[in-house]
């Protein structure tokens, strides 16, 4: 998979992950209090004996593979344009690796892509299928955007307001995970961040030596001893989605072996039936090691 240096391309507005080293909070239109009634946890087995509700870390980290390939340049491809241009690769294949989640009829993906030197960002816009899709030179841009991002006219404001879903606990953990793989879609070197983020599912210290090296380690190499830890460690590391009146709650967590190495937890909250975040992302420790591209 293609992959960044630590000196990350300030990536697109709604394409990259966000800041490594603090939290980030995004608006998803949610603006009531939760409410007090208690707290009813789908986890990851719906009763004893069951089938799991979510898929494994493992194949949640299989999907992430796919989707990543899905942006990648064929062996032999001529290269991209640099600067902007209309992008080769289709973002709609995305939803076919996310079986609860599809596009509200009527709407379709369409992506832009951004190469300079070798790196890469791209951006996802959620648009009405009649509506134009212009080159970048024609399209108007997002003015307050470090690299002047192409919007259609008729797009909407985030691609997720398109999606809809099957109201099930796996289709709010699809949507956390589709959101970020179209904020990073078509990243390349300096616009890869998520893309060096692991699912995880159990304490990563009792899984024995990682699988890989650099953007490719799936869980720490240096001993436990040695992290530093922001806030308590995770008593449940496994995905789970937990559902209060109205509101959804995704939480799940990442490593990332990219310097410095960390731990992150991230947090969705969803209103019931829609699937437009708001989101927070924590990196909640940090190791002594990690990898430079």
């Amino acid at each position: 998979m293609n992959c960044l240096k630590t000196c990350v391309l300030v990536a697109l507005v709604g394409v990259a992950l966000g800041p490594a080293c603090s939290s980030a909070a995004e608006s998803g239109g949610l603006a009531e209090k939760p409410s007090a009634a208690p707290r009813k946890s789908i986890r990851t087995r719906r009763a004893e004996g069951t089938p799991s509700a979510l898929p494994s870390a493992a194949r949640l980290n299989e999907l992430r593979k796919k989707a990543a390939r899905l942006s990648e340049p064929a062996e032999g491809a001529a290269p991209e344009p640099e600067g902007w241009s209309k992008s080769r690769y289709d973002p709609n294949r995305l939803l076919e690796l996310f079986q609860p989640l599809r596009l509200r009829k009527g709407y379709v993906l369409r992506a832009y892509l951004f190469r300079e030197h070798g790196n890469g960002n791209g951006v996802v816009w959620a648009m009405p299928e009649d509506a134009e899709f212009p080159d970048p030179k024609d399209c108007p841009i997002l003015e307050t955007h470090l690299l002047k991002a192409p919007k259609p006219s008729e797009a909407l404001d985030d691609a997720m307001e398109a999606v809809e879903g099957d109201d099930s606990p796996w289709s709010y953990l699809a949507a956390s995970l589709l959101r970020r793989e179209l904020r990073e879609f078509g990243a390349a070197w300096h616009g890869c961040r998520w893309r060096t983020h692991f699912i995880l599912d159990g304490d990563p210290w009792k899984a024995g030596l990682p699988s890989g090296h650099g953007p490719d380690q799936d869980r720490p190499r240096s001993k436990a001893q040695q992290w530093k830890w922001h806030q308590s460690r995770p008593a449940n590391w496994a995905p789970q989605v937990k559902r209060e009146g109205d509101r959804v709650t995704v939480t799940f967590y990442t490593y990332s072996a990219l310097h410095p190495e960390g731990i992150y937890r991230h947090t969705d909250v969803y209103r019931a039936g829609k699937y437009r975040p708001r989101t927070e992302d924590q990196r909640i420790a940090e190791g002594p090691e990690g990898f430079l591209f």
